[in-house]
């Protein structure tokens, strides 16, 4: 004898089912989007650590792009932008035979768009993390970068300063750096 069972399901057992798939494929692409965001986080800050800050924007820029929550990713960034724009300024002149170099205007108007981003970004994170001494650290490390081409940002990396060593009064790099 053949037998066969039928099994008749439900809309009722099928919307469950339903929702717990939509569930998981959106759970999968989150972590997907954090795996990616972090791998290019290490990328741009292993980049940022052997000096080579052009190349790390990019990928700094693509981990703050896919997470905007990350204060991390966001500070480094800063400094990053930071960087690039006193390297720009600090650049001379390109020769004439110098193809796709970038005329003085040209370098100008990069940095001072790269200067106002890392310092907007900075703003974001301290105003979001305002008692973290790392992140008031980083800022001075900011101000202080474009205070070598811009001698007005001195005095916000000194009151920068002056904020981490009242937050981290044993730290004795912040000391140092405020005796400085």
């Amino acid at each position: 004898a053949n037998s066969s069972v039928q099994i008749n399901t439900t809309i009722w057992q099928w919307t469950p089912i339903f929702f717990i798939l939509v569930a998981c494929f959106f759970l999968l692409v989150t972590l997907f989007r954090f795996w990616q965001a972090d791998i290019a986080y290490a990328l741009g800050y292993n980049l940022d650590r052997a000096g080579e800050y052009q190349k790390a924007y990019q990928p700094l820029h693509k981990a703050v792009t896919l997470r905007g929550d990350e204060p991390v990713f966001k500070d480094e960034l800063s400094v990053n932008a930071a960087i690039i724009a006193a390297s720009l300024l600090t650049q001379k002149p390109a020769s004439p035979q110098g193809g796709d170099q970038k005329t003085p205007e040209q370098a100008i108007s990069v940095a001072s768009t790269l200067a106002q981003e890392a310092i907007n970004t900075s703003n974001e994170v301290i105003s979001q993390n305002q008692n973290n001494a790392v992140f008031w650290k980083t800022r001075t490390r900011l101000f202080y970068t474009l205070s070598q081409v811009a001698p007005r940002y001195l005095p916000r990396a000194l009151d920068s300063i002056i904020k981490a060593s009242q937050l981290a009064p044993n730290d004795a790099n912040i000391s140092y750096n405020l005796g400085i």
